[in-house]
Protein backbone atom coordinates (compact mmCIF):
# COMPACT_ATOMS: atom_id res chain seq x y z
CA UNK A 1 0.00 0.00 0.00
CA UNK A 2 2.74 2.18 0.59
CA UNK A 3 3.84 2.21 -3.05
CA UNK A 4 0.76 3.18 -4.14
CA UNK A 5 1.14 6.73 -2.24
CA UNK A 6 4.91 7.44 -2.80
CA UNK A 7 3.92 9.51 -5.07
CA UNK A 8 1.24 11.88 -3.30
CA UNK A 9 2.73 11.06 -0.07
CA UNK A 10 -0.34 11.36 1.54
CA UNK A 11 -3.83 10.15 1.04
CA UNK A 12 -7.50 12.17 0.77
CA UNK A 13 -9.46 9.39 2.48
CA UNK A 14 -10.87 6.10 1.71
CA UNK A 15 -12.46 7.05 -2.03
CA UNK A 16 -10.03 9.14 -3.16
CA UNK A 17 -7.08 6.34 -2.26
CA UNK A 18 -8.90 3.74 -3.55
CA UNK A 19 -9.34 5.68 -6.42
CA UNK A 20 -5.26 6.48 -6.85
CA UNK A 21 -3.99 2.92 -6.27
CA UNK A 22 -6.75 1.30 -8.49
CA UNK A 23 -5.43 3.33 -11.38
CA UNK A 24 -2.37 0.95 -11.05
CA UNK A 25 -2.42 -1.57 -8.52
CA UNK A 26 -5.85 -4.97 -7.84
CA UNK A 27 -5.52 -7.55 -5.59
CA UNK A 28 -7.94 -9.77 -3.56
CA UNK A 29 -9.80 -7.82 -0.76
CA UNK A 30 -7.94 -4.66 -2.42
CA UNK A 31 -11.00 -2.53 -0.94
CA UNK A 32 -10.78 -3.67 2.60
CA UNK A 33 -7.17 -3.22 2.56
CA UNK A 34 -7.56 0.07 1.78
CA UNK A 35 -10.14 1.24 4.04
CA UNK A 36 -8.53 -0.37 6.75
CA UNK A 37 -4.85 1.29 5.72
CA UNK A 38 -6.81 4.86 5.75
CA UNK A 39 -8.52 4.18 8.72
CA UNK A 40 -5.07 3.27 10.70
CA UNK A 41 -3.09 6.03 9.30
CA UNK A 42 -1.24 6.96 12.34
CA UNK A 43 -0.92 10.98 11.40
CA UNK A 44 -4.16 11.01 10.15
CA UNK A 45 -5.23 9.59 13.95
CA UNK A 46 -2.78 12.25 15.29
CA UNK A 47 -4.34 15.65 13.21
CA UNK A 48 -7.79 14.37 12.39
CA UNK A 49 -9.81 15.40 9.89
CA UNK A 50 -10.41 19.16 9.46
CA UNK A 51 -14.30 19.08 10.02
CA UNK A 52 -13.87 16.89 13.25
CA UNK A 53 -12.85 20.59 14.92
CA UNK A 54 -14.58 21.60 17.68
CA UNK A 55 -15.03 24.83 19.14
CA UNK A 56 -13.62 25.49 22.33
CA UNK A 57 -15.43 25.59 25.35
CA UNK A 58 -15.75 28.36 27.39
CA UNK A 59 -16.31 29.04 30.52
CA UNK A 60 -19.99 30.38 31.26
CA UNK A 61 -20.25 32.95 34.16
CA UNK A 62 -22.58 31.92 37.06
CA UNK A 63 -25.61 33.81 37.27
CA UNK A 64 -26.65 34.63 41.41
CA UNK A 65 -29.24 37.31 40.48
CA UNK A 66 -32.30 36.67 39.50
CA UNK A 67 -33.17 38.60 35.77
CA UNK A 68 -29.39 39.02 34.93
CA UNK A 69 -29.62 37.07 31.98
CA UNK A 70 -32.91 36.04 29.87
CA UNK A 71 -32.89 34.18 26.89
CA UNK A 72 -36.28 35.09 24.65
CA UNK A 73 -37.33 33.82 21.63
CA UNK A 74 -40.35 33.77 18.76
CA UNK A 75 -40.97 30.02 17.36
CA UNK A 76 -42.84 29.07 14.42
CA UNK A 77 -45.09 29.69 12.39
CA UNK A 78 -46.73 26.75 13.88
CA UNK A 79 -50.42 25.27 13.33
CA UNK A 80 -52.68 27.72 13.84
CA UNK A 81 -54.58 27.49 16.93
CA UNK A 82 -58.53 28.18 17.40
CA UNK A 83 -57.96 31.33 19.02
CA UNK A 84 -55.60 32.28 15.64
CA UNK A 85 -52.14 31.64 17.42
CA UNK A 86 -49.40 30.70 15.12
CA UNK A 87 -46.05 31.48 17.23
CA UNK A 88 -44.78 31.28 20.66
CA UNK A 89 -42.39 33.84 22.30
CA UNK A 90 -40.79 32.38 24.87
CA UNK A 91 -38.84 33.35 27.77
CA UNK A 92 -36.01 31.03 29.62
CA UNK A 93 -34.67 32.96 32.96
CA UNK A 94 -31.62 31.30 33.63
CA UNK A 95 -30.64 31.82 37.06
CA UNK A 96 -33.57 30.04 38.06
CA UNK A 97 -34.23 27.88 34.73
CA UNK A 98 -37.90 29.49 34.92
CA UNK A 99 -39.54 28.98 31.76
CA UNK A 100 -42.71 31.04 30.23
CA UNK A 101 -44.35 30.89 26.97
CA UNK A 102 -47.11 33.51 25.30
CA UNK A 103 -49.31 32.28 22.18
CA UNK A 104 -49.31 35.07 19.51
CA UNK A 105 -50.58 35.57 15.81
CA UNK A 106 -47.77 37.33 14.24
CA UNK A 107 -44.20 38.46 15.33
CA UNK A 108 -44.97 41.91 14.76
CA UNK A 109 -43.14 44.36 17.06
CA UNK A 110 -46.40 45.32 18.76
CA UNK A 111 -47.28 41.56 19.77
CA UNK A 112 -44.13 41.06 20.49
CA UNK A 113 -43.71 43.97 22.86
CA UNK A 114 -47.41 43.06 24.21
CA UNK A 115 -45.96 39.43 24.74
CA UNK A 116 -43.03 40.67 26.98
CA UNK A 117 -45.19 42.98 28.80
CA UNK A 118 -47.59 39.95 29.88
CA UNK A 119 -44.78 37.86 30.90
CA UNK A 120 -42.62 39.85 32.84
CA UNK A 121 -45.96 41.98 34.68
Amino acid sequence: MTIGLEAAAAHLGVTKTKDAIFKTFYWTKCFSDVEDFVKTCDKCQRVGKLQDKKAPLKIVPVITEIFTKINIDASGPLPMTPSGNKFIITALFMSSRYPDAIPVANVGSTTVVNALLKIFS
